[in-house]
């Protein structure tokens, strides 16, 4: 039987092990998450910078008050994020918010489609009501980059969980109008079409 001089011979070098083990793993956990929060402070910061640019790009389809918008001008707004994304903030986009400005060039694109970039042709209502969307949907996209809607919270898994539901939920609202952009799209270069077959025959 082990007397208690030896057990605690052995027991104190053990036990100053696991105190220098858990003080190491303490400084490496404090100095990630200080190195993360730099990180974190400088995309911000990145962010604050280029995000303004694209946010006024936005206000092209706004919601309040709406615009008579041109086939010319929808061309313009394409080429216009285009060039943002590219020579300005693309690198500093979120997943979120880069999948926010893929719905917006996805329904520019269908608008476009099958016609004359220079025309100055008006869109029709529901055109207008699909770009408007996902417009609205990147504005919220950047918003929650930059944490400007709400305080921030105690514990940051709080806010993930409420980012994440506002994701997927964005994510299956923007389908519609990207499927309507498309619909319209085919529908109207079916309609140019239909005509020549119908001279043809």
């Amino acid at each position: 039987m082990l007397s208690n001089e030896l057990i605690t011979a052995i027991a104190a070098p053990i036990a100053t092990v696991l105190v220098a083990m858990l003080a190491l793993v303490s400084a490496l956990l404090g100095a990630a998450i200080a190195s993360r929060a730099k990180i974190d402070d400088a995309l911000r910061a990145r962010r604050l910078e280029t995000y303004p640019k694209l946010w006024a790009h936005t206000a092209t389809a706004s919601r309040w008050p709406q615009n008579n918008l041109s086939v010319l001008q929808i061309s313009a707004f394409h080429r216009a994020l285009r060039e943002w994304y590219y020579a300005d903030g693309g690198m500093y986009l979120s997943h979120r918010a880069r999948q926010r400005y893929g719905d917006m060039q996805e329904v520019n694109a269908a608008l476009l489609r099958g016609r004359d970039n220079h025309s100055t042709q008006g869109l029709c209502e529901a055109e207008y009501q699909a770009l408007m969307t996902v417009c609205s949907s990147m504005r919220t996209a950047m918003t929650f980059d930059l944490n400007t809607r709400k305080t921030q919270p105690l514990l940051r898994i709080g806010q993930w969980g409420t980012q994440t539901v506002s994701y997927t939920k964005t994510w299956f609202s923007n389908r519609k109008p990207r499927k309507l952009a498309e619909a319209l799209a085919d529908a109207r270069i079916q309609e140019s079409v239909a005509p020549e077959h119908g001279a043809a025959t």
